[in-house]
Formats: structure tokens, sequence, C-alpha cells
């Protein structure tokens, strides 16, 4: 254990360090930020492969396992945002909740000539990605960067702080429901989680926290489906996790999804705008990293590939359905582990567009339905930031990912899910024990 945290914590100092680097010439920081979040996704790579078959891991003291997650998140949160710069929109958004009782009433390019806008948050609004699309992110979301901006205005370390609060609930969460202490401890020292949740302060990990939760507890109905409808205002891809919790919790637990949808829509009605046209315009437009959608589009036109996509992911969707309805130990369907990460990673799989930080969304799974190929797409997904926004010296399309890129993605994604097919890692079925009961890693 001593080893593996030394390890760690050297891979966790050059992210730290080198998102603190910034030379005189753009490219050549671009470069350098690059070269080392690769060499840490090799050496990560080396680790997940030594925790998961080395036998002194089947058991670890829970509170190693804390320490080394507080130790580790404390100290990605001495780091900034690494290669990317959408915490200029979650501040901006934070500003005008804060300010105007909404995030929703305009983009942020109506705002440059805004006078009234301080000098420091006239700042971010100039440094915004797409600042003539109004924000994407859903009411919990929203309400998230606004705890952000009560904290510190305009600062993102408090964003970063709270996501490191919230993933060490996530981490609670699942030691609570006893996962295998191997794949929670590659959970904590995994670089998609210290680098995306914490030092470049994405929210997508509170989605993952909230479907784990909801689908933990669907033996409370009422407690699943509002927690199911608040990761439905949080980010719309929970929506291929709805029939899982109608398996576990019922019609009644659907009721209460609406009803907590509502509520947390309710306080924008008579507000003016909302997240759907940005939406809108994600889902027709953007395109970034794509996996198999990439292989789509080779064999038709970009219209007819979504098109296309869509209905290969809605079959498979249903097939993955089906599998968990027809489930064996339908007495008590609460105490196994909903396949979540199966359905989330199929719409990636077959998406247009798949960010490094997309992923945070099913790997809670991933630690209670341990697969090669999920920890897998933790490293390789990350090698998209060799892209055009970074490589622009070199003449690379903006957000355009190199080909080669790509084909590193799916052959090591193919490989893995073969393997897994041939010989799936042995899968952990927790208790869903109660809150005031032992904790079950020890």
């Amino acid at each position: 254990m001593l080893l593996l945290s030394v390890l760690s914590f050297l891979l966790t100092g050059i992210l730290v360090g080198v998102s603190r680097y910034h030379g005189n010439d753009a490219a050549a920081t671009a470069l350098v930020q690059l070269s080392g979040l690769s060499f840490v996704l090799a050496g990560s790579a080396g680790l997940m492969i030594y925790v998961a078959r080395a036998a002194r891991f089947a058991v670890v003291p829970l509170w190693q396992m804390l320490a080394l997650a507080i130790a580790l998140r404390v100290f990605a949160w001495c780091g900034m945002p690494l290669l990317e710069n959408d915490f200029f929109r979650y501040l901006w958004d934070a500003y005008r909740f804060a300010t105007s009782g909404t995030p929703y009433d305009g983009a942020p390019a109506g705002y440059l000539i805004d006078g009234s806008v301080p000098a420091a948050f006239r700042t971010i609004l100039q440094q915004i990605n797409y600042p003539e699309i109004s924000t994407i992110y859903g009411p919990v979301t929203e309400l998230l960067f606004l705890l952000g901006y009560i904290i510190a205005p305009g600062q993102v370390a408090a964003l970063q702080a709270l996501n490191a609060v919230l993933d060490m609930v996530t981490i609670y969460l699942l030691a609570r429901l006893g996962a295998q202490p191997r794949w929670l401890l590659i959970y904590v020292i995994s670089p998609l989680v210290l680098k995306e949740s914490i030092m470049t302060a994405h929210p997508d990990a509170l989605l993952g926290l909230l479907l784990l939760a909801a689908l933990v507890w669907a033996r409370r109905s009422w407690l699943a489906g509002v927690l199911m409808g608040m990761a439905l205002a949080c980010k719309v891809a929970a929506l291929v996790a709805l029939p899982l919790l109608w398996k576990r919790a019922g019609w009644r637990g659907m009721v209460f999804v609406v009803l907590a949808l509502l509520l947390c829509y309710l306080p924008f009605v008579w507000q003016p705008g909302s997240e759907l046209f940005a939406l809108q315009t994600f889902a027709k437009v953007w395109r970034f990293n794509p996996l198999l959608f990439a292989l789509i589009e080779q064999v038709c036109a970009a219209d007819w590939a979504r098109l296309i996509a869509g209905f290969l992911l809605g079959a498979v969707l249903l097939w993955i359905y089906w599998r968990d309805w027809v489930a064996k130990d339908d007495a008590n369907p609460s105490k196994r582990v909903a396949p979540a990460d199966l359905a989330l990673g199929a719409l990636l799989s077959l998406a247009p567009v798949v960010n490094a930080w997309y992923l945070l969304w099913f790997l809670p799974f991933a630690v209670l339905r341990p697969s090669r190929t999920a920890w897998a797409a933790t490293l390789v997904v990350s090698l998209s930031y060799w892209n055009g926004a970074n490589l622009s010296s070199l003449g690379q399309q903006l957000f355009g990912v190199p080909v080669w890129i790509t084909a590193i993605e799916l052959l090591v994604l193919g490989m893995t899910l073969v393997w897994d097919w041939r010989a799936p890692l042995a899968q952990h079925h927790p208790k869903n024990v109660p809150l005031n009961k032992q904790l079950l890693v020890s």
C-alpha cells in the first residue's frame, strides 16, 4: 500500500505540475502538458493492472483507503484546470444565477458590452467557449455552480473543492455497499477522476453519484425517484438509466421522478430561457472524439449517421433492459447492481461527442460491476486531448481528433471488450446495507 501511495502521489504531482506550467509559447506549453498527461495515463495503466492482479489488494483497511483518497484529492485541488477552460462557463452561470435568479436569461455574448458586469466577471466572460450559445446545464448542475459562487465568487477553487467533497461521498457510498477493495482503490487513484472532477472542475461526477444512489436505494421508491429526478435535471443522459429504475422501484418510483423533475424546473418556469436550445444545438451539430459513430460516418452522410447511430443505440438499450428484466434474481432485484454502466457505455460508444469527463457518469458502477473495458476507457479516451484546440500549431482542425488517436481508442476498447466477453471479471453484488450498519470494507 505504501508503494502504491507513493507512486500515486508521484503521478498526481506530475498532473499538478504540468497544470501550473505556462511557458512563453502557447503551443510549447500545450505540448508539455499533453506529454505530462500521457505519461500519467501510461503510469496509471501500470498501477491499475498491479492493483487488479496483486493478492494484497483483496483486503484493504478502510482507513487507509479513505486516507489515500482524501490526500490525493487535496493534492489535486492544488492544481489548475488542465487543457480545459469549460470552468469559465460554470463561473459565469453561477454569477448570472446569483444576480438575476436564473442562468438561462441569455447567451454570454449578449453581456459583452454590458457595463454593469464586474471587471472580474468581464474577464471570465471573454474566455467562455461558444459565447453565442446559452448554457447547456440543467438546474441541479446550476445549483452546484451557485453553491461555488456563494463560497467564493468567480473562483474555480470553490468548484474544485465541492467536486472533491462529492467524490468522497461517492467513495463512502461505494464502501458502504461493500465494493471490492481493489476496484474501489482503482477508483481512488484514477487519473480521470483526479483530473476531470477535481482539477478541471467538471460537474459530471454529480450525475454518477445521483444515479448510483437512486439505483442502489431503489427499495425506497420515493427516495430513488427523487434522486433519479435530480439526475435528469442534472444531465439528460440519465434517461438511459430510467428503465433500470422502473424495474426496481415500479410506478411509484416513476411518480416521484416526475414530481422531483417538476420541482427542479419549477423556479425557472416564469424566468426567460432554458437549456433546451443549447441541447438541440449540441445534438444536431457538435462532434468531438466519436468512437463507433466515427465508423458509421465513413459509410453514410452526417445526418444519416446520427439517425443510424440513434437506431443502433435504441436496439442495444432494449437488449440491456430485456436482460435486466428477465434476470433470475427477481425476488429482490434491488440487491443486484443495475447495469447502468452498460447503458451509459452504449450511449457514449455511439454518441458523436465523447468528452473524457463523460465517463464519470458510469465509473461508480464500474467499481461494483468491474470490467477491463470500463477502466481501459478511462485511460484511452483521455488521449482525445491531443486535439486541434491544443495542437493548432500543427495544422490540426479545431477540436478535431487525429485518426491515430481514434484508432488507438477503438483498438484498445475492442480488445478489452472481447477479453471481458471471453473471461469476465467476478462481479460483486452488494447487499444495500442500511446506513447505520458497519462499513463493509475492512
